[in-house]
């Protein structure tokens, strides 16, 4: 999905960028260019008093305690100013709910009405391929070659396996890198053999 960004005074307009982006580099972006230190304690105060924004958010507190917390995305800046010596990732990753591989906390599987070993589906992004798996224990892999067919209606996984396999290892090392289980990772690395 192209991402477009008006920025002020207009600078950078007409610049077209291929890397590969996340939403997560929008805040340090939004920081970067509004002059913010992301590393600075957050400024301000909440009208709601200490109790409930601790309730409700404990990272604000944590937040105007100790600053902001190491951010996974990464200010775009530099790719649009053109003093990026290289960029952080050479794939995206979405899913309808990121929150397992972000957080570690559940366990991967859907909680839906779906049989309970059906796995969420993860879209894996590169510049050339896009690698589509999960789901139920039968449903195959897919992967696409964006560049020729964007609408993604021919898969190809089958002819190029490695292809698929190396956009998966780059997803389940960071799933295991959030402390996702080991159980999980090798349930969706089965799906891949």
């Amino acid at each position: 999905v192209p991402l477009a960004i008006k920025m002020p005074g207009g600078a950078h307009a007409g610049k077209r960028i291929g890397e590969v982006i996340q939403p997560t580099d929008i805040l340090p972006t939004i920081l970067e260019v509004a002059g913010i230190d992301s590393t600075a304690k957050l400024p301000g105060k909440s009208h709601l008093p200490d109790r409930e924004v601790i309730m409700e958010n404990p990272g604000i507190m944590e937040g105007r305690k100790n600053g902001l917390p190491r951010f996974d995305g990464a200010s775009l800046v530099p790719l649009m100013d053109g003093t990026a010596a290289g960029w952080i990732r050479d794939y995206a990753v979405t899913t309808r709910q990121l929150a397992p591989f972000l957080v570690g906390g559940m366990p991967g599987f859907v909680n839906s009405a779906e049989d309970e070993s059906t796995l969420l589906w993860v879209t894996v992004t590169g510049k050339t391929h896009a690698l589509l798996f999960g789901g139920k224990i039968t449903d195959l892999p897919e992967l696409y070659d964006i560049e020729k067919d964007p609408k993604q209606q021919t898969n190809i996984y089958d002819e190029n396996r490695e292809i698929a396999r190396k956009m998966a290892d780059t997803l389940l090392a960071f799933a295991e890198s959030a402390g996702i289980t080991a159980e999980v990772i090798a349930a969706y690395r089965s799906k891949l053999s």
